[in-house]
């Protein structure tokens, strides 16, 4: 698999009408349909799923005129996306798999919803997090596992020519030290 974008197809009238649909659903008062996915993330520090609906309301112009404007408000309850992120001297708080973070249990409608409104995000194009069923999360995990999200940690074995540490800093350092 190469590190290629996605390329998507453009929106159409029928994309908007199938958000409204996810957007009544999510916002409905009826359960909900109990389906759960499993979301991986290579995002580092993770990130809160919110989801918005689009309101227009009106504004008073520069001239005093009103007109409606799109106002996108937050509803429904938030959920944490785990990254793989952790402390360097401590395990991680959360399943990696090819360096994704797995988040199990988040409702397929709010995910449905979510990625329809961040379609366009770099880092649902590149597979920097998605989400399948509990069952083929770990196999997905490890099939886009060579994709480089760009945030990850430097091995301090293999420094690039460009970050190479600094020998006077080091040594003047040790020689501190040993005062």
């Amino acid at each position: 698999m190469s590190n290629e974008t996605i390329k998507l197809p453009p929106k159409t009238k029928s994309d908007e009408a199938n958000m409204d649909d996810l957007v009544a659903l999510v916002g409905s008062t009826r359960e909900s349909s109990g389906d759960l996915v499993s979301v991986a993330c290579k995002v580092p520090m993770g990130l809160i799923l919110r989801v918005y609906r689009k309101q227009m309301m009106p504004h008073k112009t520069t001239d005093g005129a009103i007109r409606d404007v799109p106002e996108f408000h937050q509803f429904g309850k938030e959920y944490m996306v785990y990254g793989p992120s952790h402390p360097q001297n401590m395990g991680p708080h959360c399943t990696i798999i090819g360096d994704y973070a797995i988040t199990p249990g988040i409702p397929k409608e709010v995910w449905d919803l979510w990625s329809a409104q961040h379609r366009d995000d770099m880092m649902v194009i590149n597979r920097m997090i998605f989400a399948y069923s509990s069952n083929k999360i770990a196999g997905a995990a490890k099939e886009h596992a060579e994709l480089k999200s760009g945030l990850e940690r430097l091995d301090s074995k293999q420094l690039p020519k460009a970050v190479m540490p600094d020998r006077d800093h080091m040594d003047a350092m040790a020689f501190n030290a040993l005062k």
